[in-house]
């Protein structure tokens, strides 16, 4: 493939340079000594400048910015009825934690929409995208 910047051929796909320069690895060692062992496991990760500029895109969470959203009002309310006491705070805690509800669900539908309709696009977009490795231009073919 040719850059359409510098029309070198030293380009390569970003599926490959984020493939390439992500590494993870998990190791695990046994100690023993007079009459005790122990059992140690490491995780490790990392990845390139490179990789993570090629990164493909990632989906947007549902439950997380359900919980978000929620946890958030559940806060708010627990503030409110700490702090200014009506003598209709029931409904106050009830509207506030229903708001909290509505908004959760509109936001939990709005991640999963995205992952459902842009997200598709934006991979196929990932997949067809080139690097060159001569200039650091980013660009995407018509396969």
């Amino acid at each position: 493939m040719i850059c359409p910047n510098c029309n070198s051929a030293n380009t390569r796909k970003k599926s490959v340079i984020y493939d390439e320069g992500t590494y993870s690895s998990t190791s695990t060692s046994n100690v023993r000594g007079s009459g005790a062992s122990a059992t140690s496991t490491t995780t490790s990760s990392g990845q390139s400048k490179l990789a993570r500029k090629c990164s493909p895109p990632q989906k947007m969470s549902v439950i997380g910015y359900f919980l978000f959203i929620f946890l958030l009002f559940f806060i708010g309310q627990m503030i409110v009825l700490a702090f200014w006491n009506p003598d209709n705070h029931d409904l106050i805690a009830k509207g506030v934690t229903a708001l909290g509800g509505v908004l959760a669900l509109l936001g939990a539908r709005g991640s999963f929409m995205f992952n459902r309709k842009e997200y598709p696009k934006l991979m196929d977009s990932w997949n067809r995208s080139w690097c060159c490795l001569k200039c650091g231009n980013l660009y995407e073919t018509e396969e």
